[in-house]
């Protein structure tokens, strides 16, 4: 398994080398973007984590794409009610055949099956729609620094090999969808900067893969769950500027690989627990 792995990693290096190469390669500026984005940000190594997960590019297909996939896609679309910049254009029914050739989308190059959407900063406007759940291999899900509303749906969930989620910098509401727990193999959680409610669903405690949980500035109340202390592949978590109560849990002691923690601007008591 692992060996696979490393060789799909290959070849998509192979893929990016040859890409930067072809002129007006149409996924070059939102990789670039990306890319940039997290460079500029403290989860740099996400980055590498990002650009590792997408295993192939798929550059041009003949082959028969999947209609499931194809029917998420124009569903996420159609609950896109604002595109200044034309991104979606690719994204017809009409233009189904070439799926894999779509801006923003990145696909399996034997399968041709959708496994990430990477569409930042590019002014949309809408809902996220529950249809994204017909994207059985989707493990990369960036929507960051949009304006997309509505909540996050809890259908998410269902993508069981889901490894980034960034809603970065949104206008999102509602609570954070304890499904997302069921994301066994989720890596990296970034909701900061949107406008939810709720509290910090004790459930997250069960993402043993979990590195990277960013939950900034999003309106979270409630106490930070003792259960966070389970997800011990933690780098990175950030949960300042919201208004969480109570203790610090002991329990975060047991996150031995922890390298940044911010708790600060919140309504915590300041007990430092002992092994933290």
């Amino acid at each position: 398994m692992e060996g696979g792995i490393l060789m799909e990693l290959l070849f998509l290096a192979l893929a990016l080398v040859a890409a930067a190469a072809i002129p007006n390669f149409n996924k070059t500026s939102n990789w670039h973007s990306y890319g940039d984005n997290l460079l500029h940000d403290e989860e740099s190594f996400s980055g590498i984590h990002n650009r590792m997960l997408l295993e192939e590019d798929s550059l041009g297909t003949n082959q028969e794409t999947d209609k499931r996939d194809v029917e998420a896609l124009l569903s996420f679309k159609n609950g896109i009610t604002a595109d200044p910049m034309q991104s979606l254009s690719t994204w017809t029914a009409n233009n189904s055949h070439n799926l894999c050739s779509w801006n923003g989308v990145w696909c399996r190059k034997r399968t041709k099956r959708v496994v990430a959407i990477i569409l930042p900063q590019l002014e949309l406007e809408g809902t996220i729609s529950p249809s994204i759940e017909g994207l059985s291999l989707l493990h990369t899900l960036n929507l960051s620094e949009n304006s997309l509303r509505g909540r996050i749906p809890p259908e998410l969930g269902k993508l069981k090999v889901l490894r980034i989620l960034d809603l970065y910098a949104n206008q999102l509401e509602g609570s954070i969808p304890k499904s997302l727990a069921n994301c066994t193999h989720m890596q990296s959680i970034k909701l900061s900067e949107n406008k939810l409610t709720g509290s910090i669903p004790a459930e997250i405690g069960d993402l043993k893969k979990l590195e990277y949980l960013r939950l900034r500035n999003i309106g979270l109340s409630g106490k930070i769950p003792n259960s966070l202390g389970n997800c011990t592949s933690l780098l990175r978590l950030v949960l300042g500027l919201n208004s969480l109560t109570g203790n610090i849990p002991s329990e975060l002691w047991r996150l031995g690989k922890l390298q940044y923690l911010s708790l600060e601007s919140n309504k915590l008591k300041t007990n430092i627990p002992a092994g933290l």
